[in-house]
């Protein structure tokens, strides 16, 4: 009895591992909307500000034309929505992409920084389709935005990985961009900043 457990044991090693490897893969790649909500406090804040954040999206459809996704930003009923990169993928076409920023950039005033996934893409096709639903993209560089009786510097930074693809634009490293972005909120005085 002892002879066949010890024979059967690399093998139930290595289904635990196969086990745990699927598990990994079937979590790191699940294209379930996930939305989380956080409240902030600040004292240059006056009024309520319901911001929506996206990232990772990975190319991917949440519902028939983004109707899963489109409903829970409107749900929100956001006075801005900021894409914090990979809404894009090099994997995948741009029509989940483009099919959210349709159904958004009517609505909602829509900022843009790029993950490194944009990079790998076509970043060209990229920067004319956010051009063309009117998405401003903030790569190391900032904006003052007034919303709700109030204003808000907001600013956006590139992937510090852009230098590593062949098709990024000539960007300071984040240190660099970051120091800019701090003169430049400097300049518009002490106002909520938003990075």
């Amino acid at each position: 009895m002892k002879n066949t457990f010890k024979k059967a044991l690399p093998f139930l090693a290595l289904l635990l591992c196969l086990g745990l490897l699927i598990g990994f893969f079937a979590t790191a790649f699940s294209e379930k909307l996930h939305t989380a909500r956080y409240l902030l406090y600040s004292e240059k804040i006056t009024a309520p500000l319901r911001i929506v954040m996206l990232s990772d999206l990975h190319g991917s459809f949440y519902g028939k034309n983004q109707e899963e996704l489109l409903s829970a930003i409107e749900d929100c009923d956001p006075h801005l929505v900021v894409i914090a990169g990979d809404l894009f993928d090099e994997h995948t076409k741009h029509t989940a992409a483009t099919a959210l920023l349709k159904g958004i950039t009517e609505k909602f005033p829509c900022y843009y920084v790029t993950g490194n996934h944009e990079y790998a893409a076509d970043l060209k096709e990229i920067k004319e389709l956010l051009d063309q639903y009117g998405v401003q993209p903030l790569w190391g560089e900032g904006v003052l935005l007034s919303l709700q009786g109030q204003e808000l510097f907001l600013a956006g930074i590139a992937d510090e990985n852009h230098s590593l693809y062949f098709q990024s634009p000539p960007l300071p490293d984040t240190a660099g961009q970051l120091s800019h972005l701090e003169k430049e909120r400097q300049e518009h005085g002490d106002r909520f900043s938003l990075l």
